[in-house]
């Protein structure tokens, strides 16, 4: 059975990770080298880490496709049709790759490529919150981005996915990355991993721009 890394928080000093036999639920993988910018992979003995999944869809025709053509009537509002939804996506999603990319190089992820997921939230001395990532810097994405904050500057990635309504709760597929952030923030809590200040987990979204 394929080890599973997890954490612990250690105040003002870079995340601490060790290695667990006893877990199968997931398993995390680093993405962004040197920066603590980590991937759930759900299935843990093999496949992609979500991001990897995540980016694939985002570059796939036919998925795309088949998304905008389902979500058509939300799609109005911003004002585009399929076609020019598919070129903006891939676009996006190469540009968020460069962001991320650059991020990495610096090491600054926070307020940059991460926000809080709730508007009334803000990072301050939290170490683990719940968070997001838009797709391009001027907030105008329909790409997303979860995480969890673990700490400054660290993030574990649980899911993405494509948000043409304000709403998580509003369609199924977002719904399902929200319940995937409570589900990894939930066991992160369950397995002792706190924020030294509080014991709240901070959840983010990172919109694809």
């Amino acid at each position: 059975m394929e080890k599973l890394i997890t954490f612990v928080a250690i105040k003002n000093k870079p995340l601490d990770l060790f290695l667990m036999k006893k877990v199968s639920i997931f398993a995390i993988e680093r993405i962004v080298e040197p920066t603590e910018i980590l991937a759930v992979r759900y299935n843990p003995t093999k496949g992609k880490h979500i991001v990897a999944e995540v980016l694939a869809k985002w570059q796939d025709i036919q998925y795309l496709e088949d998304f905008f053509e389902k979500y058509k009537s939300d799609l109005e509002s911003w004002n585009s049709d399929v076609e020019n939804a598919i070129i903006k996506t891939i676009n996006q999603m190469k540009a968020f790759i460069v962001r991320l990319k650059n991020a990495g190089n610096s090491g600054q992820f926070d307020n940059t490529i991460f926000k809080p997921l709730h508007r009334n939230v803000s990072f301050n001395n939290q170490l683990c919150t719940q968070s997001k990532a838009y797709g391009i810097e001027n907030g105008s994405s329909w790409l997303r981005m979860y995480a969890i904050r673990l700490g400054e500057n660290q993030y574990l990635i649980t899911g993405g996915c494509i948000k043409l309504t304000q709403a998580m709760q509003d369609r199924p597929h977002t719904e399902l990355e929200l319940h995937k952030l409570k589900e990894v923030s939930n066991y992160l809590k369950n397995q002792g991993f706190r924020s030294i200040e509080d014991g709240d987990l901070d959840l983010l979204e990172v919109e694809i721009l």
